[in-house]
């Protein structure tokens, strides 16, 4: 992980649906060490996430399935935003 940040020392989303995954936990650490922007996916009240580093967006449901699909929606969003700005010319109009 931590050659990944020194190549791309910008932003990190991380997603926990209950905020305690070991891994998840870990890799934030890592990013905040690595002073990078941290981007945290939460739901089911943050659990050892919440309030950690970074800015939080909390999906406001205890269903397991509801969180994960909002994670991915978000995900989603942010990967086609950075296409757009690295590859616009795949993104003109229709």
């Amino acid at each position: 992980m931590s050659g990944i940040f020194r190549r791309w020392p910008v932003f990190w989303p991380t997603a926990s649906t209950s905020g305690n995954s070991p891994n998840v936990i870990r890799a934030s650490e890592t990013a905040r060490k690595a002073e990078l922007k941290v981007l945290l996916l939460l739901g089911k009240g943050g659990g050892a996430l919440q309030g950690f580093w970074g800015d939080e967006l909390w999906v406001g449901t205890t269903d397991t399935q509801r969180v994960q699909d909002v994670h991915m929606t978000v995900l989603h969003i942010l990967v086609e935003s950075v296409e757009r700005l690295l590859f616009p010319e795949n993104y003109g109009e229709e």
